[in-house]
């Protein structure tokens, strides 16, 4: 467990609310395929949720763990030195990005609207309030990225140690059922509701059972939502702004990486030499992508070692970990402002 939680404060944090997310989009698809059973098994499986996020504490904590990992996606928008990245690292930043617009209008028009305006939250009333038009599909695919988005993650994380590719064949099959499971009861439950709600005379009733918005309380809440959008993209586009501005500042240095097979490279200032690596097409091992935990982008440092900065505390526990000698580095770790010299120790095919 030591080996998973390697790293600094951030990705801690990063990886601690990624996993309580999961963790709840799990409960949530849960509760929608129990619509499969009976609407009453669907309204026991939301008391079941309730018990851990239907009361302040759990509320607090869940809406920590969204803000947290919202927050830390624009940073690592901010703080990136490069956009080159693997396909499963885009794909999870891409999807991490985009999880927020929908999940705005998706927490304005149930958890919002239930404490504001008494909404029936009761998972038969939303799916009912959304069923006859693109909203429910809308949703359905939030959940969907939401759990491809922390699948990724979970495996990004998990993938450094032994007994995980041991259980990989049994969790892609878990993930692949349980949202299909959850798309089955969205429609088993949604077709029934339909049809009591259709005929006549039991919409009005329907509609006074579930306590749904009137349309001043509706325009009030795409109101709320509209600011809440604009917010997002205004923290967006100052995250990609930071991105661009310090490219454009560390344009203005430049220094020079020798590799032990003779290639030499000449780079901008304040990148890691992982990303040094992957930039010019350098093969260099990282299981981890790059979070400092695996330790198998780690260097030997032939020349220039005491230009490097110290490590910090989060690399510094991981080298001593591993017992590795003065001149060993974690490349994803190191933002060299000198030339070097370097060795990496895991020699990788094609280098």
């Amino acid at each position: 467990m030591t080996l998973l939680w390697r790293g600094d404060i951030v990705q801690r944090s990063r990886t601690a609310s990624g996993v309580f997310l999961l963790a709840y989009a799990f409960l949530h698809f849960l509760n929608i395929a129990a619509g499969l059973i009976s609407p009453n098994a669907m309204f026991q499986m939301q008391e079941f949720r309730g018990m851990l996020t239907g009361h302040p504490p759990g509320q607090v904590i869940l809406f920590s763990a969204l803000f947290v990992h919202v927050a830390l996606a624009l940073w690592q928008v901010a703080s990136r030195r490069t956009l080159r990245m693997t396909v499963a690292q885009g794909l999870q930043l891409v999807l991490g990005l985009a999880i927020p617009l929908q999940l705005i209008q998706h927490n304005i028009f149930t958890s919002y609207a239930s404490e504001i305006f008494d909404l029936n939250d009761e998972m038969t009333s939303i799916i009912l309030l959304m069923w006859n038009s693109p909203e429910i599909w809308h949703q359905y695919i939030l959940l969907l990225v939401v759990w491809l988005h922390g699948c990724i993650g979970l495996h990004m994380w998990l993938r450094i140690t032994t007994w995980w590719p041991t259980v990989i064949p049994y969790m892609i099959g878990l993930a692949v059922v349980v949202p299909s499971l959850a798309l089955a009861g969205l429609l088993t439950e949604g077709r029934r509701i339909w049809s009591l709600y259709t005929i006549p005379g039991n919409a009005p009733i329907i509609q006074e059972d579930f306590n749904w918005p009137s349309p001043l309380e509706l325009a009030q809440l795409y109101s709320v939502y509209d600011i809440s959008f604009w917010i997002f993209i205004v923290l967006l586009g100052a995250a990609v702004s930071a991105f661009y501005l310090r490219r454009f500042i560390r344009k203005r240095k430049s220094l020079q990486i020798r590799y032990e097979n003779g290639t030499q490279i000449t780079i901008e200032h304040g990148l890691t030499l992982l990303e040094i690596s992957q930039l010019n097409d350098i093969p260099h091992t990282s299981l981890c992508g790059g979070k400092g935990r695996c330790t198998t982008c780690r260097i030997e440092v032939t020349k220039g070692l005491e230009d490097l900065p110290p490590p910090s505390s989060a690399e510094a526990r991981t080298l001593k970990a591993i017992k590795a000698r003065d001149n060993v580095r974690l490349a994803c770790q190191v933002r060299p402002t000198a030339s070097l010299s370097i060795q990496r120790v895991y020699q990788p095919k094609g280098r």
